[in-house]
């Protein structure tokens, strides 16, 4: 049967890919749903460049830089990033600011803030709970008692991810979220934004080991140099 083999051939490359097993399976649904609601044509279809060429083009993103970062070492690596100034203003425009509840400052220090923000509950796994946020805002008080300011401190958080089914190759997404946000605001994966990938600078190490730097102790100090330089 002709869809039979046309089935096989999908899940055959979403699993050459590395991909669940479900995935096939999703995709054709969306698929079918769309198709039967006459808003998907098969043979309007475009390549994934294409796609994302057009979508930048509709939300007026700003596309993705290749930056070249010379290491420690000597090699150079390619680290991609978004515009920073974009990304955060996106993130500050999300739903999750809409609910108050979600954001958590302290009376203290923003009095004349122009915010009328509900009073933070005593939950010391918020940051703004934490002492070096009061410290923080007496020390930027001056402008903070102005009205026009205030202290928005960011979380960044990275974790390598494996890029192809045997995890060979490797990025590490850097992502941002709000200080200023509640703890279960952050722990929803939306109200998190990537700023860049940095590749696997070990793989770089290897290659360049020498008998200055074979040392486990020189090589995990140069990595974290590495990744401060690339950031």
């Amino acid at each position: 049967d002709q869809i039979d083999k046309v089935l096989a051939k999908i899940h055959h490359t979403c699993d050459q890919a590395g991909a669940p097993r479900y995935l096939a399976d999703d995709i054709l649904s969306i698929v079918r749903k769309e198709t039967e609601l006459n808003k998907f044509n098969i043979s309007k279809t475009t390549q994934r460049e294409s796609l994302m060429a057009r979508i930048e083009k509709s939300i007026k993103a700003k596309p993705v830089q290749a930056i070249s970062v010379v290491l420690e070492s000597g090699r150079t690596t390619t680290v991609y990033r978004f515009d920073f100034m974009d990304r955060l203003q996106r993130h500050l425009m999300s739903p999750v600011y809409a609910n108050l509840e979600n954001i958590n400052l302290p009376t203290k220090g923003c009095e004349n803030s122009p915010f009328e923000l509900p009073s933070p509950p005593q939950d010391y796994s918020d940051m703004t709970n934490g002492e070096w946020y009061s410290k923080a805002l007496e020390k930027h008080k001056h402008l903070l008692s102005s009205g026009k300011y205030m202290l928005h401190p960011l979380i960044l958080y990275g974790d390598k991810t494996g890029v192809d089914s045997i995890e060979k190759n490797s990025l590490e997404p850097y992502a941002v979220s709000s200080a200023n946000l509640t703890q279960e605001a952050r722990e929803d994966p939306n109200n998190w934004v990537i700023l860049g990938y940095l590749p696997n600078l070990k793989s770089h190490h290897r290659k360049k080991k020498s008998k200055k730097t074979s040392t486990t102790g020189n090589s995990r100090s140069m990595s974290c140099r590495d990744i401060h330089q690339c950031l």
